[in-house]
């Protein structure tokens, strides 16, 4: 048998049995960890999907690898490499990485074979199709369809794509549809290639000469016969091999491709229990490479009705014509009453819902290795996966070839595959989920993570089965829509710290600015700044730089920051006598007749002042500026630092007040001094880093706090850091934080904990803290299986001999996270691929045993 498609215009294809194909990609559902409720959306979905297909169709689910290079396009879309050297850098030690990684990605295609309207017209195709054949035994050129014929199939498989919305539907181009046969020929091989992407000029080009000078021709044997010499005696089990051995018949010096393909052969006992029967769309998860198809065939309600009848009258008539009452009669009557009552349940569920159909499916699974041994092993894994699905799974022998034939598009449906169809409504079969997506991430931007979707890693850089990508733009989401801003919790050790390193050197690298605030004692941002070189270090005791607004801002901008902190520090309010006169003084025009050109100056100025309000709002300033931790503000005698450069902001000799000091009077009124210059410098600090993100469109913007929870007693500084993320996706500037815990205002009040797009959970042995933050990244009740694998099989720790824990390598950064469109995926995060920078940013224990 020869590959059926003959000819490709647009995303239809001629085959040689007069057919005409539509074929489209389709797009899965978010469902991982998702709500029971998300859960019945989705299956109502597929359910809607099985009911607009026009009688048969081929549904696939095919795992494509991902070519590293593909990956480096998307790093350095949009990025000018002459400007921004140190991400090419990081960009080619990323692909260096991937290379070393299996990735790959599950693609959901459709292909549905469209109808003659009318008995000349199917006369005419099988006629071309004769002709066609002819032609190419002869080596002639052959004809291509007509316009007029190519607008009526176009236009029919329209009226279908128009059904298939719900999954986002795009037309496969005729390189995509060479891809999927050659992808057939290599399953299992190094050299299967990536899903080639529209416009892709190379793959365009190959596919102009016609589709027959560039599908591989299969070479197929059947038990892999060939692999033993003719005129001895072979193997006897080689016999019973249930495999199929694949060759490109234009490449055959390359080695083949061995094959098994099985079909499921009956459901659960119980029947399809949902949630939990999702057997096909979560396949991706045994940690294997398995592409799947389904053969559908829908049939209508008349047709149905009629052969239910007659089935049942057939097995009411074998019930009479039974006679006797000896044991096997008896036990032939008792079955077929069993038959009975089960068709008539059949019945009454297709009479309940006007809307359901039945669906005839057969679903088979396609594994490929390099070798027999190898492929055994698969089989043998995959079955195993099957049977905990209660599902049986049947390697059928001497069928391998129709099997494989079955899975092509164009291809005619076989007497095998009628073989193994299993009857069902069109519920039932959308039980099984089969278009799932674990896709998850934006575009384009720095490869955060790994995609998981196969289960954690085995080993040292390696899946357990092909991993995928997860990337983040800190520019938003792909199509700009919303702010990258990025919450992460987890607990102390678990690699939160790596993962907004990764992210603020992805910016920095393509030319943003970032400013982090650093409240650890050791520094550890400070002497991640020092690895990289070219970010400001602001110290508050023994500063090197001032950090006074009116000389880090010129103009307005400086006297509006100066004088939200200055009315936070002083305790005063914006309309009262001190806060008029604070107004007047920091006025850009009166600092200019008065040469007030910091905050030193306009405390000289004050004292000089013969205004008694003046000289009270000097005696208050007084009390910080003697302060050593004053100096940082009012000394003028210090630089300043550059404010077009990125800076981390120390802030580790601050006292913060408790969140019930501030709520109650009382105890507002005493705190001490260190407590009010904190809680002011951090709104200072705060506001500091929207005005240098936002005032610069051209550049990125991050703001960076790690532990949050010690940093966000002030409502100040909450509402500056809701404004963020509120505005920051027209500013190009995202903010970054990261926290121990969610639960009891870790990431503050709902109204900024809930304004994070991207939300993450790293390792959370604590299930007290571990169940707020799932909750709160998903947006609702967690699974008791995500609770498990957050507290038990994330970045799990091995307890050494002398007590102490340690994280093996493969394992460290494991996360959950939730994108900005919604969609969950299991994933790990890969720290920075230069050495440098992965030292750097592992400075603080995630490296060793924590």
């Amino acid at each position: 048998m020869r590959v059926p498609t003959t000819s490709i215009i647009n995303h239809l294809r001629w085959t040689d049995s007069g057919t005409v194909w539509a074929d489209w990609i389709l797009t899965g559902h978010t469902y991982l960890f998702a709500s029971d409720e998300n859960k019945r959306s989705v299956r109502d979905a597929h359910t809607a999907f099985y009911r607009s297909l026009p009688g048969e169709s081929l549904l696939l689910g095919i795992h494509a690898s991902i070519d590293p290079s593909s990956v480096v396009e998307r790093m350095l879309d949009g990025v000018d490499l002459d400007q921004c050297p140190l991400w090419g850098e990081e960009v080619l030690a990323t692909y260096d990485t991937l290379t070393e990684i299996p990735l790959g990605e599950r693609i959901f295609w459709l292909s549905v074979p469209l109808g003659q309207s009318s008995w000349l017209q199917r006369l005419r195709a099988t006629s071309e199709a004769a002709k066609t054949k002819l032609l190419d035994q002869m080596g002639a050129p052959r004809r291509l369809p007509d316009e007029k014929e190519v607008a009526g199939y176009m236009s029919q498989a329209a009226d279908i794509e128009r059904r298939l919305v719900q999954f986002s539907p795009r037309r496969a181009t005729a390189a995509q549809m060479m891809w999927l046969h050659q992808h057939m020929l290599d399953r299992g091989l190094v050299f299967d290639d990536t899903l080639p992407q529209p416009g892709d000029l190379a793959s365009d080009l190959a596919v102009s000469a016609g589709p027959r000078a560039v599908i591989g021709q299969p070479l197929l044997d059947e038990g892999g016969q060939t692999d033993f010499p003719r005129g001895r005696l072979r193997n006897p089990s080689a016999f019973n091999d249930r495999l199929l051995k694949v060759t490109d018949v234009s490449r055959a010096q390359d080695g083949s491709s061995y094959q098994a393909l099985g079909v499921i052969t009956k459901p659960p006992l119980g029947g399809m229990v949902f949630p939990g029967s999702e057997m096909l769309g979560t396949i991706g998860s045994c940690g294997l490479t398995v592409d799947w198809a389904q053969r559908i065939q829908v049939v209508g309600r008349d047709t149905t009705a009629t052969a239910n009848q007659r089935a049942l009258d057939q097995i009411a008539d074998q019930v009479f014509h039974t006679g006797g009452d000896d044991d096997t009669n008896i036990a032939r009557n008792t079955n077929l009453s069993m038959q009975e009552d089960s068709l008539r349940d059949y019945v009454g569920v297709l009479a309940a819902d006007e809307l359901e159909l039945e669906c005839r499916t057969t679903t088979i699974l396609a594994v490929g290795a390099d070798s027999r041994p190898a492929l055994r092993e698969l089989t043998t894994a995959l079955s195993d996966y099957i049977s905990a699905w209660h599902h049986d799974l049947l390697w059928p022998l001497g069928q391998q070839e129709d099997l494989w034939w079955a899975m092509h598009p164009g291809a005619p449906t076989s007497q095998t595959v009628r073989e193994y169809q299993q009857i069902t409504t069109t519920k039932n079969a959308a039980s099984l989920v089969p278009m799932i997506s674990t896709t998850a991430g934006n575009t384009r931007g720095s490869a955060l993570a790994l995609n998981l979707a196969n289960g954690p890693l085995l080993e040292v850089n390696l899946p357990c089965g092909p991993a995928g990508l997860v990337m983040h733009d800190l520019d938003g989401a792909s199509a700009r829509d919303t702010v990258g801003s990025m919450a992460i919790s987890a607990e102390s050790g678990a690699g939160k710290s790596v993962a907004l390193k990764k992210l603020t050197d992805a910016s920095l690298d393509q030319g943003g600015i970032a400013i982090i605030v650093d409240r650890t004692e050791m520094g550890e941002y400070a002497l991640w700044a020092e690895a990289r070189g070219d970010v400001s270090v602001v110290e508050i005791v023994d500063p090197k730089f001032s950090f006074d607004p009116l000389r880090l801002f010129p103009g307005s901008e400086g006297s509006r920051v100066m004088q939200s902190f200055l009315i936070m520090l002083l305790n005063i309010k914006a309309n009262d006598e001190f806060g008029a006169s604070l107004a007047e003084v920091l006025d850009p025009h009166y600092r200019r007749v008065h040469g007030l050109d910091s905050g030193g100056a306009v405390l000289e100025h004050l004292i000089s002042s013969s205004d008694e309000t003046h000289l009270e709002l000097a005696k208050k300033i007084r009390v910080f500026s003697r302060n050593d931790l004053g100096r940082v503000v009012f000394d003028p005698t210090l630089p300043t630092p550059d404010t077009t450069k990125s800076m981390v902001i120390r802030t580790n000799r601050l006292r913060l007040p408790k969140a019930s000091t501030l709520a109650n009077k009382h105890t507002f009124d005493q705190m001490s001094v260190e407590e009010i210059f904190g809680r002011a410098y951090y709104a200072l600090v705060t506001g500091y880093a929207r005005t240098v993100c936002f005032r610069d469109r051209t550049r990125q913007g991050v703001f960076v706090m790690d532990e949050l929870t010690a940093q966000i007693v002030s409502p100040e500084v909450e509402d500056y850091l809701v404004e963020f993320n509120i505005d920051g996706r027209k500013h190009r500037a995202a903010l970054l934080v990261g926290s121990q815990y969610v639960s009891n205002g870790g990431l503050g009040t709902e109204r900024l904990a809930n304004s994070f797009p991207t939300r993450m959970v790293m390792r959370m042995r604590n299930e007290k803290l571990a169940r707020p933050a799932l909750e709160w990244m998903l947006g609702h009740a967690p699974e008791e299986e995500l609770v498990d694998i957050i507290t038990k099989d994330t970045s799990p720790a091995v307890t050494l001999a002398n007590g102490d824990e340690f994280v093996e390598e493969h394992r460290r950064g494991e996360m959950v996270m939730v994108d900005s469109q919604g969609r969950c995926v299991r994933g790990k995060i890969l720290a920075a691929n230069q050495a440098k920078r992965r030292e750097a940013a592992m400075a603080t224990g995630f490296k060793g045993a924590k």
